[in-house]
């Protein structure tokens, strides 16, 4: 019988082989990213998404395009492990892409509404990159999500003299800066 210890270090011994492929695969991403960066990505993500990370590189993707698919991919990974068990499901079902915009609606801080809808593009990239359609992505339910996510834009409210007086208080200085300052909110 195997004592748990043995089990554990055999354990940690596959992970550890399983990493070192990983990085060894990441090399194929050299020119992209630094040697730091790969080892990184090598610890977060599967062995299935840094394939495709490969495959992408050796596709001609620009260095650029690969590094962001490679931020995305890796938070998109995270997040799913994170909530869920097993790899990022490529292409995934709508409920599970859902999911993903509630849980960054409900995050402290929550990211952006560019920064959800830039990941969300990113992981249809990355479905179609790996061979599937990307057709729910565009369904009507994750665009009405994506839309009530946008945020509400306060208009700003007008200045006013007593608030114009105290800008115009600010710049009381003789230098260039302060008459420029003062020209400019004169005008307004």
């Amino acid at each position: 019988m195997i004592g748990l210890s043995t089990f554990r270090r055999e354990q940690a011994e596959r992970e550890a082989a399983a990493w070192l492929a990983r990085a060894v695969q990441l090399e194929a991403l050299d020119g992209v990213m630094s040697f730091a960066r790969r080892e990184q990505l090598a610890e977060r993500l599967t062995e299935e998404e840094t394939a495709l990370l490969v495959r992408l590189a050796e596709n001609g993707r620009s260095v650029h395009t690969l590094r962001a698919l490679a931020g995305d991919l890796e938070a998109l990974s995270l997040w799913h492990r994170r909530d869920r068990t097993g790899t990022l499901p490529l292409p995934p079902t709508e409920a599970v892409v859902l999911s993903f915009i509630a849980g960054q609606q409900a995050a402290s801080p929550p990211p952006s509404h560019a920064t959800v809808k830039r990941r969300i593009t990113s992981w249809a990239a990355l479905t179609r990159a790996a061979g599937h359609s990307d057709a729910v992505f565009s369904t009507t339910a994750i665009r009405a999500a994506l839309a009530g996510q946008a945020p509400v834009r306060a208009k700003a409210e007008k200045l006013g003299e007593e608030g114009l007086a105290l800008l115009l208080s600010a710049c009381n200085g003789e230098d260039l800066t302060h008459c420029r300052d003062r020209a400019l909110l004169m005008t307004a």
